[in-house]
């Protein structure tokens, strides 16, 4: 990620300080302008190849709030307002969502010890006995730029997405990210050969793998706690509804696990 020209890439996604750290040393007169000519550009590796356009800082900010009954969301720039008995039924289909069962049967600690995400998905596709293709990119028909297919593959069609995040910006960033290559997978036929390609690479047999998601199960660890459905913007519970009836039309069943990050 990089927030800015000149700014070098940073790992994760950029977190609110990041983004306003140029306003608040530009000089009062100039914050303004400042924050209008801010934008996040994402990035597939250190060597800056891009995985998306420019998008301005204003769109890139989501925040909610309740006024006299009512939600108010901004969200791509532009405000919103839903009804509090809707954000309610939205907020019951995604603890719904939460409290499924996962088809995991155990997941292995994670602490700040133990090392960074593709450490912890390594140890992940060993105790399952998936394939742990974190960083490796595939290619699509239907999408601009490159994806991750998941971070652990299971070879039963289980797609393991593992994010870390400690706030609820970038865990709703990070939940679209994961649904949004499931979609790509279930519907572009490119996309799974490319797939295939990478577990090819992996030195395994793409026949012994079900290249189209039939379960997508989306670890998320937050430092300190567990991440629940109130963690996530009402904007991100909406569209988790949305992409969770999508993806059932088609037989792919959604999964959340939250899991703490251990500070040890």
């Amino acid at each position: 990620m990089s927030a800015r020209r000149n700014d070098p890439p940073r790992d994760g996604l950029p977190t609110l300080d990041a983004l306003l750290e140029p306003v608040r040393k530009a000089p009062p007169a100039r914050r303004k302008h400042k924050f209008d000519s801010l934008a996040v550009m994402l990035l597939e590796n250190a060597d800056e190849q891009l995985a998306s356009g420019k998008l301005p800082v204003r769109k890139w900010l989501s925040y909610e709030t309740d006024r006299h009954g009512r939600k108010y969301f901004l969200h791509g720039g532009r405000w919103y307002i839903m009804e509090r008995d809707y954000a309610e039924t939205v907020r019951k289909r995604t603890v719904e969502i939460f409290n499924r069962a996962s088809p995991l049967p155990a997941l292995p600690a994670w602490t700040t010890k133990s090392g960074d995400e593709l450490a912890y998905n390594q140890e992940l596709a060993e105790l399952t006995g998936g394939l742990c293709l974190d960083r490796q990119l595939i290619q699509g028909d239907t999408r601009k730029g490159r994806i991750e297919a998941c971070d652990v593959l299971l070879k039963d069609g289980t797609f393991i997405h593992v994010k870390h995040a400690d706030s609820s910006s970038p865990a709703s960033h990070l939940l679209a990210q994961a649904l949004v290559s499931t979609e790509v997978l279930t519907y572009d036929k490119t996309a799974r050969q490319s797939l295939a390609a990478k577990i090819e690479q992996q030195g395994a047999d793409p026949a012994d793998y079900q290249l189209m998601p039939k379960r997508v199960v989306i670890v998320i660890a937050k430092t300190g706690k567990l991440l629940d459905a109130d963690s996530l913007y009402t904007f991100t519970q909406v569209n988790l509804g949305r992409q969770d009836r999508a993806l059932a039309s088609r037989s792919v069943d959604v999964f959340l696990v939250p899991i703490i990050k251990e500070d040890r």
